[in-house]
């Protein structure tokens, strides 16, 4: 939005400067969430972890689990079933474990989060279970009816997504647990473990080794979508890879995201992996206030205003000074400090609420003399006219950051 007269130029070369330094700012940010990037799994009584390109394996990153059957990550924890009973979880940088975060599980293989809740595979009682992100509320039977000993277990903003491995099948509900679908995609071959990224389905197909894809809505599956694995009991998928671990070799497997160069031992000696997670991207840094402010073309000086609108809430900061011909001062030998008398305003700051414009009254410096002195310097020559203005500095800013300095400029009059 825009209102009156703005120095259109200027405000264009600051919003350029502002579009070119987020640029930077965002490939800052992801060279720096690649470089803090993991890639977490499930094997005998730990949890392991590699740096995402596959260097630094620990197989113990995490101990003192049961035979841990499904990982996943959020931006806080590492949470991990153990087939023996309970849901574990730890911080991201592996310390305080509790290995029985949620109770009362029963044979759990496949976990999965999202902003608010827990979601989990039961094999013993053909159900999946949710629980709030704090492990509060467990609810063991969320959704019922899945086939012989669910295997893993997926979540996106619209559905869960669970493995049948008894029926071979992908069951999907919608995240109230609602609409249940236990053959949402069929034809798998015991199916053990389930992902989804913004366009597909991912599962492993234990009996065949390979890993299969289906269109979001559960159409065109592909059985064979990645094939030579051992016993594949996981999927984990980011921007760029297909990641599964390989149960009979002790590996990791790794793919392009289109299912080419698949390499079965990215990661090996990895003792009977199952379960997979990649560290989730993180969200994306806070912007500063974007600013718009205007001013009106001609203001008396002792009614000066201005107009400003934020898209967050803000302070806005103002200062500013009033340039004023003498008289006199547009005539030839008449030095430039006689030409131009000064006057400062009042530095002000305000509140502005995101969305609402917001109108500033400013003030000069003891305001009744100057305004009298100016409104006296202010003559009817028209040079003298065009050459007195104001010039206001305004930003805005909050916990984010701070708006580009915009200039503002205002005509007197008489």
């Amino acid at each position: 939005m825009a209102y009156g007269s703005a120095t259109g130029l200027l405000r264009g070369r600051l919003a350029l400067g502002a579009v070119a330094l987020v640029a930077a700012l965002a490939a800052l940010f992801v060279a720096a969430s690649e470089a803090r990037a993991f890639i977490y799994w499930g094997a005998g009584g730990a949890i392991g972890r590699a740096n995402l390109d596959g260097s630094s394996p620990n197989p113990n990153f995490i101990t003192g689990a049961s035979a841990p059957c499904g990982v996943d990550v959020d931006q806080s924890f590492v949470y991990w079933t153990n087939i023996g009973g309970g849901i574990g979880r730890a911080n991201r940088d592996g310390s305080s474990p509790n290995q029985t975060f949620i109770s009362g599980t029963s044979s759990p293989c496949g976990v999965a989060v999202d902003q608010n809740f827990v979601y989990w595979a039961n094999g013993g009682t053909n159900a999946i279970g949710r629980a709030n992100l704090d492990g509060s509320s467990a609810n063991q039977m969320f959704i019922t009816g899945a086939a012989d000993s669910p295997c893993g277990v997926a979540v996106d903003g619209s559905f869960v997504y669970w493995a049948n491995d008894g029926s071979d099948t992908i069951g999907r509900a919608n995240l109230d647990g609602s609409s249940a679908n236990q053959n949402f995609i069929t034809g798998a071959s015991g199916p053990c473990g389930v992902e989804v990224d913004q366009s597909f389905v991912y599962w492993a197909n234990q009996d065949t080794g390979a890993i299969g894809r289906a269109n979001l809505n559960g159409s065109s599956p592909n059985q064979s979508f990645i094939s030579g694995g051992d016993n594949p009991c996981a999927v984990a998928v980011n921007q760029s890879f297909v990641y599964w671990t390989n149960n009979g070799t002790g590996a990791i497997g790794r793919a392009n995201l289109d299912g080419s160069s698949a390499n079965q031992s990215f990661i090996g000696g990895v003792n009977n992996p199952c379960g997979l997670a990649l560290t989730p991207p993180s969200p994306p840094a806070p912007s500063p206030p974007s600013l718009d402010p205007s001013a009106k073309s001609k203001q008396k000086a002792k009614r000066l205003k201005i107009k400003a609108i934020s898209d967050q809430d803000a302070t806005l900061e103002a200062s500013g000074k009033a340039k004023v011909p003498t008289k006199g001062g547009t005539k030839s030998g008449v030095s430039a400090a006689a030409k131009r008398k000064q006057y400062k305003l009042k530095e002000k700051s305000v509140e502005l609420q995101a969305g609402v414009t917001k109108t500033i009254r400013l003030k000069f410096k003891k305001n009744k003399r100057s305004v009298k002195k100016i409104t006296k310097l202010l003559t009817s020559d028209k040079k003298a006219k065009k050459k007195s203005k104001v010039i206001v500095k305004v930003r805005a800013s909050n916990a984010n950051g701070s708006s580009p300095t915009a200039k503002l400029k205002i005509r007197l009059k008489r």
